[in-house]
């Protein structure tokens, strides 16, 4: 009684009520079940509750329970939401990415088939913070860290960014200018990271930290021009080259030649003529994030950032997201802006 009880109160959202459930019972029904294998954790996450999902965690329920009648786990439950507070949840307290439902689909696969992509993309750009831990002691003979404890917010955030326009990537490597300042020790954090995921086969996010990596030295190769190099657009309607080059050639320098994804990356991009659409950027992005990073119709034109546009008040034809993008891109865009 007391376990349908709690499902109930979970799959509702009542948290005081979980907690006095819980209480009573001193979280001996925190992983019980109902006829279909159904967690309160399950029903939380199936219900988008993700204050009622911290907290059975915190309670020590189980992330990986898989003894569902289809074998789903809560982590499928939190995609097949759309959640994807829920899913980052979920990943951190040490869901499983590799398990398979009784159709043999993994929460990933089962996300982009329901179509809540924003959930395909917080999995497809997760790894575990704590995994940055060994680089902020010293290792070796190094009487210093590769990573000094308060870099590595800036860092996390830097690696499991879904918005790889090279603008956006730089002003948060400006913002957070230590990462630049040790640029060598940044470097080899990320080509270790990169290491892990290709004996992985993490395709996708292996291409995803080489990336980082030519962003990082081309920051500091540029100094501060480079946000201006990347803006620069074409004479005759703006089209950002010099970007388009940048990605063209981060991604066909990636190391490991028989990559699968290096291979489809490289024959849909030669086909497009640079400057035409779609770009490099959105096919590296849409084989990183999943299919819904291919539009750039709700986009800010300079750093790619999504939602909240506002046209250019003059032409009405350019999006930006912030004044600041509007600036930083005016310098180029008033050729095409008085036209």
């Amino acid at each position: 009684m007391d376990g349908e009880k709690l499902r109930e109160a979970a799959a509702a959202g009542d948290l005081a009520l979980v907690k006095s459930i819980l209480k009573q019972q001193k979280s001996k029904i925190v992983d019980a079940a109902d006829e279909d294998g159904m967690t309160p954790l399950m029903h939380a996450a199936y219900k988008n509750q993700l204050a009622v999902c911290d907290y059975l965690l915190s309670k020590g329920a189980d992330v990986n329970w898989d003894n569902h009648k289809h074998q789903y786990t809560p982590l499928m439950f939190a995609v097949l939401s759309g959640s994807p507070e829920v899913t980052q949840l979920l990943l951190q307290s040490g869901a499983s990415l590799t398990k398979t439902n009784g159709i043999g689909k993994t929460a990933a696969q089962l996300a982009g088939f329901v179509g809540h992509h924003n959930c395909v993309t917080v999995i497809s750009n997760f790894f575990p913070q704590t995994e940055l831990e060994p680089y902020t002691k010293p290792q070796g003979l190094s009487s210093t860290p590769k990573l000094y404890p308060d870099q590595v917010p800036a860092f996390y955030e830097l690696v499991t960014s879904s918005n790889l326009n090279p603008v956006k990537l730089t002003m948060h490597l400006t913002k957070h200018g230590e990462l630049l300042r040790r640029r060598e020790d940044t470097v080899y954090v990320l080509e270790h990271l990169l290491e892990t995921r290709a004996n992985e086969l993490n395709e996708p996010l292996a291409m995803k930290l080489h990336y980082l990596i030519h962003v990082v030295n081309a920051c500091v190769a540029h100094e501060n021009g480079f946000i201006k190099h990347l803006l620069t657009g074409r004479e005759s309607d703006g089209a950002l080259l010099n970007m388009e080059k940048f990605v063209r050639l981060s991604i066909r320098d990636f190391k490991y030649r028989n990559s699968q994804l290096l291979l489809a990356l490289v024959k849909n991009i030669t086909a497009v003529t640079p400057g035409d659409q779609p770009s490099a950027l959105s096919f590296l992005e849409q084989s990183i994030n999943g299919l819904q990073s291919s539009s750039t119709a709700e986009s800010c034109f300079a750093c790619g950032a999504k939602g909240n546009q506002k046209l250019c008040s003059a032409c009405k034809r350019i999006s930006y997201c912030s004044p600041k993008c509007q600036q930083l891109h005016w310098f180029s865009h008033k050729k095409q802006c008085k036209k």
